[in-house]
């Protein structure tokens, strides 16, 4: 608590520095034997003033030899370098090789699941050569399926593709494997059941949709019916989250809007294993027609909007995942929208 403090309200980034040099410090040395938190208050870090490592790296040594020896001691006297940026560079560097070690080192451990929570954080701020190394270790670790829990499992599909999100966008990548591992661990109950892993996982699938010239249309069908399947047994609020991704994914990729129209040659999706076979694309989308007649109201609002192709609601429009869960949950006994009084 003490240091997440630190963290928020340091606006120079000295102490932040100071503080994660000794923390990267005592991990290294004790073993990786620490606990998680201790960790997990790095996601606190304000590291916004960051340059990307390569760019800064580059600058500083493009500077360090237009000055002469005198030139860099005066510098490094009045502190020159000392501004923000260069700072929280630095901090950047440590917490990397942290998480690098811990990546290479206990990827079975407790301090896994924070890792990869802060790789997904900062990944637009890593070089690409940091980036590379980085997703070839996790990638790894995911293609083991016997290595991870589906919950860390998840956070490294997370990870990896907030990678490629950023720097990693110059490269060119097959994430095949990535996304059939997502689309096996959607079916997960421990996945389908805990609002933050469900919302990581539709978040996942927002990436996806920015990547519009790597989508398969027999892919993104798959995901779309897998979400409408668990929607029908999901809570409302985990309901209305799915929808909204499901939505997203169909206006990503326009050729998968065969779902929603039923034929006379249309699949039966329980004969369907592979979510790349092009039959897919034949399976109706028979799941539309219970959801349009769900308990919660903002849910057959949104089943109608899929169904007949239309625009979705303004408020749903840019909404993450997890404020679609939050704003409808009923865990504090509430229910929203409120139900009218007969």
């Amino acid at each position: 608590k003490a240091f997440e403090e630190l963290f928020a309200a340091d606006t120079v980034g000295e102490a932040s520095l100071l503080a994660v040099q000794q923390m990267s410090s005592l991990l290294r040395t004790s073993s990786f034997a620490v606990q998680p938190q201790m960790l997990r208050c790095w996601l606190q870090l304000k590291l916004d003033a960051a340059r990307p490592v390569d760019e800064a790296t580059k600058r500083a040594k493009k500077r360090r030899r237009s000055l002469d020896p005198l030139a860099k001691e005066l510098a490094l006297a009045e502190g020159e370098r000392g501004d923000a940026s260069v700072k929280q560079n630095a901090v950047l560097e440590h917490v990397f090789v942290t998480y690098a070690r811990v990546i290479k080192k206990c990827p079975s451990g407790p301090l896994l699941p924070i890792v990869l929570q802060g790789v997904a954080k900062f990944a637009h701020q890593v070089n690409v050569e940091l980036l590379l190394d980085l997703f070839a270790n996790l990638r790894a670790m995911l293609r083991d399926e016997d290595l991870l829990p589906p919950s860390s499992a998840l956070l490294c599909v997370h990870a990896l593709l907030r990678l490629l999100s950023g720097h990693g966008q110059a490269l060119a990548v097959d994430t095949k494997d990535v996304q059939l591992r997502l689309y096996s661990l959607l079916s997960e109950p421990e996945v389908l059941d805990d609002a933050q892993l469900l919302a990581t996982g539709l978040d996942c699938l927002e990436h996806l949709c920015k990547q519009r010239t790597n989508l398969l249309a027999p892919r993104v069908a798959s995901f779309i019916l897998k979400l409408l399947s668990a929607a029908l047994l999901a809570p409302h609020a985990h309901a209305a989250a799915m929808l909204c991704t499901a939505a997203r994914l169909l206006a990503a990729c326009p050729r998968a809007e065969s779902i929603l129209h039923a034929s006379e040659g249309s699949a039966v999706r329980a004969q369907i294993t592979d979510p790349d076979n092009p039959a897919t694309l034949q399976v109706t989308a028979w799941q539309l027609a219970a959801l349009q007649r769900h308990y919660h109201p903002p849910v057959v609002e949104l089943a109608r909007a899929i169904a007949t192709q239309a625009q979705l609601p303004s408020r749903f429009t840019r909404a993450a995942p997890l404020n679609v869960m939050r704003a409808f949950s009923a865990e504090s006994g509430n229910f929203n929208p409120r139900p009218r009084v007969p």
